[in-house]
């Protein structure tokens, strides 16, 4: 079976259609064409948030961390309220770039709509403790740990590895 290599004029116009070519081009690895798929999708509609947000992934996924990050935040700008996700990968990207106290403040969005919410719980944990303040790394991977999660396992590691550090006075984050 020949393949059809689609060219920029044979987008189709609908924006759905659009972010089903850009996961396919993603799908069998053509990132680069993923990428412009969704970027020219974005000139049609400069406030769709879904676009942003998929783009910020795909960023994420190449390692394109300050790319990420813009998509991130027209993804928050753009979403509609009380939607977590956008804040969520944002701190995510920002703690990937050291930028601790910018993703505090994203999870601490997301935890004032959804307290229970593990990833920011856990996050904000390693963002405080990359910070030097363990009494808050310890009050949100406690936290975390109460909450039936993927990262309820992590919490209580961390938890054992900031007891054992405060006893014999060790490093603040080795090994994490």
């Amino acid at each position: 079976i020949e393949r059809t290599r689609l060219g920029p004029d044979d987008l189709p116009e609908r924006i759905d259609l659009q972010m089903r070519l850009a996961r396919a081009y993603h799908d069998d690895k053509q990132f680069e064409a993923a990428i412009a798929t969704l970027r020219r999708a974005i000139e049609k509609e400069p406030r769709n948030s879904q676009i942003h947000f998929l783009l910020g992934e795909y960023y994420v996924e190449l390692n394109r961390m300050p790319e990420a990050e813009a998509s991130f935040r027209s993804a928050v700008e753009s979403s509609r309220k009380g939607f977590t996700g956008p804040s969520l990968a944002l701190g995510y990207t920002l703690a990937m770039q050291e930028k601790y106290s910018e993703a505090i403040a994203e999870f601490e969005k997301v935890i004032a709509i959804d307290a229970a919410q593990p990833t920011a719980l856990y996050y904000l944990a390693c963002c405080h403790d990359s910070l030097g303040a363990r009494a808050k790394a310890v009050e949100y991977f406690t936290r975390c740990a109460d909450v039936k999660s993927p990262h309820q396992e992590k919490a209580v590691q961390e938890l054992k590895r900031l007891q054992l550090l405060e006893r014999t006075g060790g490093a603040a984050h080795a090994g994490r």
